[in-house]
Order: structure tokens, then C-alpha cells, then sequence
């Protein structure tokens, strides 16, 4: 609850519990307001505490939403479409990437995944393609500044480097109209994140833990009457498996099931908030490791942050907050397509055991190999998984610092300053002897890419309200 003094400065925020301290004389006007609540006045007098119960607002909890540069405006004021999700509702999702978190919470919005392994890509688009050849997400805003959410090599989107577990809540700007804001590069709508903050009372610390257990529901089911051939005659050369009859001693493998594991992952997360009337802080941790249903194909992330307000004066407020992510990401595969390794391990020949890929001296056991072109012989898709993998390491801060001036009642001038930089490490290795159309290739491989990219917010904003009728202001 924000309780501030009527035509004053002063103001602060109550605990989770209700608790507050705020400076005022006697005779002074407190006034109490929550959204989605009705706003209560109350005088002050001899008591040393005022107790109040505020009463939910008939217009609903959406009516005020935060636009740019956190301005706060009534819901029917705008023009364009807006929503707002809770923090909570995100994290009862349980999911770790922010826009997975989103799917079925917002209305009309187009959420895609490139593949179920942690880390990988996701995308939003709220309103259509506004763009035929260009990026059709949205602008990402955090805390009043633009944030990174860019593909890094095809692994990850940047937007999941947050964590979920830091989240007040998401507001979400449709339409072209959201660029009046925010310029061109919210031609696709905005999505703007507000974290948690300190909140004033006794020192609280939150914790939990959560896991996660990924299977196989069900998997395609396949013959196992005929070997590797076509017409009833048996040929490795093909991947058809319509060859003759297999024989009683031969051994027929599921290697569905045999390549497929079971992913855990362990997400753990603690948060520490109180302060006072002139300063309140919240830090938090959280660590999360997951490993996939994809052979050696895992992620570690750990976020941190710190973030703190102090009133420097009767008239200036002054917030930073500082986060560090750091995300490492291990994938066996680069993501599912029709032609790619779920293909190959549906044709893969039930004869052969998919887990037996490579031979005791540490070469490709090859299943078939055509004379004079070693480089496209078949082998094993867990070669591919197990040896040529890819990583992509990040590490990323972010930086805000907020300063206000109240110079009167109604009138608020306010500079921010914030950075993201983002320093991503990007390794692909192939092994000798993996099968390739390149024979230069073939030979094996290691290709790297380290990339920084920074990003610099410096708003300078006056503001002034003032409510002149019952429907204007």
C-alpha cells in the first residue's frame, strides 16, 4: 500500500503485512492507495498508529496500467490494446524463459518454441507479422529501460536470462500505436517488466524450491516385421524399412525409447526485502540446473540481484538496482526439423543398437558406408549428440539507477540512467568422422564466436498532475 501525505512529499510504501512509518505532523492528511482499490484519507490526530482496511475498487484491478517511461494512465485513457499479468500467474507456470511463461495469458499473442531443450529460442508476436522481412517481436522494457532480447546464435533468446522469481508484474502494449511511446522499434507492441522492490517494515526472507521430472508421453510407433530394404529385399543403402523378414535370432532395438532420457531440473531461489521510511532494498538469488530428454544437453543459470531506494531527501528519491545473470548452455542438437535427427532416428535400422555409435579406439562405428564416399556414411544419430555439440556461454549485467525530484505537489522530474551489456561465448565443435555433404568437413571442426553487445537507456522526464474536474486532469 502507498501512503503518502496530502499536498506534501513525503510518501512510502507498507510491508507485505500492512506495516508502515511515515513522517507527519498533526493535523496532516494521509492518504492511502493500492490499485484496484479505493483510494482512503484519514487525519492525523494524538494516535500513534492509524489501522485502515481498503475496499476493492468496482472498476477491477486493471484500470491503471503502467506506458512509458512508467507513467501510470487509466486503462480506458488509451488508445491502444493493453494487459497486465501478475508475477505470480508467471511463476505458477512454472517456466523458466519469461515468454513461455506467457502462453495462454495473453490475449491473441503467437508463442513459439523452437524445440523442447533449455534455452532455446521462443518468440512472441502480439498482433500478426507487421514486418515481412524484419523482427516481429516486440520491444522488451525492464524497469524503464530496453533490454537485449536478440537470438544469440540460435540458442537462446536474451529475454529468458531473466528470472521469473524477480517479477512484480508484465504489461503488454499491442498495436503500432505502443511506437508513439517507444519509436519505431515498438512497431510490434512493448512488453514492460517491472521487478520487485523493498518494501518497508522488518526484514523478510523468502526461499523455495522447485522440481522437475521431463518423459516421453508417447512415441511413434514403429514395424518390427521387416528390415532395412525396399520390395523385400534387404539393403543398408536405404533408409526404408520394408526389406525381408527379420529372422527369430535377430535382435530388434526400440531405439526410440533407448534415445531419449528422462530431464531433471532443480530451480532454486531466495529473496531477501524490508527497510525503512528513508531506505528499503531486495536481493535475491536463484540457481537453476536442467537437463533434458536429448542426451548431454543441459543448462546452469544463476541470477542475482540487488536493488534499493533511498530518500536522499523531503523532496528526492533516488532507486539503482544492479542484476547479474550468468547462463551456460550445453546442446547435443540444434532443434527439430522434418529432415533432421527426429528423422534419423525414426529410419534408423532396428538392428542395430543406437547407443553402440562408436567403436573402442574412439572412431564413428559407421553403419553402412558407400566406397568412395566415407564422408556420407551412416551412422548413429547419439554420434552427433554426444560428439558434436555446442555451447553457448553468457554473461550479463544490468544497470539502473532512477533519480525523482518532487519540487511541489503534482510536479515530478526524474532522470534515469541504465545499461545491458551482454558478453555471449559460442563454440561448435565437429568431430572427425562425422558424416557431411563437406568432405573438407569431414575431417572435423571447431568454430567460436564472442560477441559483447550494450545497450543505453538515458531518459530525462518532467511530469505534472494535477486533477482540475471529476473526469479531467
Amino acid at each position: 500500500v502507498s501512503i503518502r501525505v496530502k499536498n506534501g512529499v513525503n510518501s512510502v510504501q507498507s510491508n507485505t503485512d500492512g506495516v508502515y512509518t511515515i513522517g507527519a505532523k498533526k493535523g496532516d492528511v494521509l492518504i492511502y492507495s493500492y490499485v484496484g482499490f479505493v483510494a482512503e484519507e484519514r487525519t492525523v490526530g494524538d494516535a500513534a498508529a492509524i489501522n485502515i482496511e481498503l475496499r476493492p475498487d468496482s472498476k477491477g484491478l486493471n484500470e491503471v496500467v503502467v506506458t512509458a517511461l512508467g507513467i501510470e494512465r487509466s486503462k480506458k485513457s488509451l488508445t491502444y490494446s493493453v494487459q497486465t499479468v501478475k508475477g505470480d500467474d508467471l511463476r505458477n507456470s512454472g517456466q523458466s524463459n519469461i515468454i513461455n511463461a506467457l502462453q495462454g495469458q495473453v490475449a491473441g499473442a503467437q508463442i513459439s518454441s523452437s524445440g523442447g531443450s533449455p534455452g532455446l529460442p521462443s518468440e512472441i508476436i502480439l498482433r500478426g507479422s507487421t514486418s515481412l522481412s524484419g523482427d516481429n517481436q516486440p520491444l522488451f522494457i525492464v524497469d524503464g529501460i530496453r533490454v537485449n532480447n536478440s537470438a544469440s546464435n540460435g540458442t537462446v533468446n536474451r529475454i529468458s536470462d531473466f528470472n521469473p522469481e524477480d517479477i512484480e508484474d508484465i504489461t503488454i502494449l499491442k498495436g503500432a500505436a505502443a511506437a508513439a511511446l517507444y519509436g519505431i522499434d515498438a512497431a510490434s507492441g512493448a512488453i514492460i517488466i517491472t521487478t520487485k522492490s523493498g518494501k518497508s517494515g522488518a526484514l523478510q526472507i523468502t526461499g523455495g524450491y522447485k522440481s522437475f521430472v521431463e518423459t516421453m508421453g508417447r512415441t511413434a510407433r514403429q514395424q518390427a516385421i521387416y528390415t532395412t530394404g525396399t520390395g523385400g529385399v534387404y539393403d543398408e543403402s536405404v533408409g526404408s524399412s520394408w526389406g525381408r523378414k527379420f529372422r527369430y535370432d535377430e535382435p530388434i532395438y526400440n531405439n526410440i525409447n533407448r534415445f531419449f532420457e528422462t530431464g531433471v531440473t532443480h530451480d532454486a531461489n531466495i529473496n531477501i526485502n524490508g527497510g525503512s521510511e528513508k531506505l528499503n532494498y531486495y536481493v535475491s538469488g536463484g540457481y537453476r540446473t536442467s537437463s533434458s530428454m536429448i542426451p548431454n544437453t543441459n543448462q546452469d543459470k544463476i541470477n542475482l540481484m540487488v536493488k534499493g531506494t533511498a530518500k536522499l531527501s523531503s523532496k528526492i528519491d533516488l532507486t539503482t538496482s544492479a542484476s547479474y545473470v550468468q547462463n551456460e548452455i550445453q546442446e547435443g542438437l540444434a532443434g527439430a526439423t522434418a529432415g533432421g535427427w527426429i528423422n534419423s532416428i525414426l529410419t534408423y535400422p532396428r538392428r542395430y543398437d543406437i547407443l553402440d555409435y562408436v567403436k573402442g579406439n574412439g572412431e564413428p562405428n559407421y553403419v553402412y558406408v558407400e566406397p568412395g564416399s566415407e564422408h556420407l556414411a551412416r551412422l548413429s544419430p547419439m554420434w552427433g549428440v554426444m560428439k558434436n555439440p555446442r555451447n553457448n556461454n553468457v554473461d550479463r549485467f544490468v544497470l539502473n539507477n532512477n533519480l525523482v525530484y518532487k519540487p511541489m505537489a503534482g510536479l515530478t522530474i526524474a532522470y534515469r540512467l541504465g545499461q545491458d551489456f551482454t558478453s555471449s561465448k559460442f563454440r561448435r565443435i565437429l568431430t572427425p568422422g562425422t558424416p557431411n555433404s563437406n568432405l573438407a568437413a569431414f575431417k572435423g571442426s571447431v568454430y567460436e564466436n564472442n560477441s559483447e553487445t550494450k545497450f543505453i537507456t538515458s531518459n530525462f522526464t518532467t511530469t505534472y498532475d494535477k486533477k482540475i474536474t471529476t473526469d479531467f486532469r
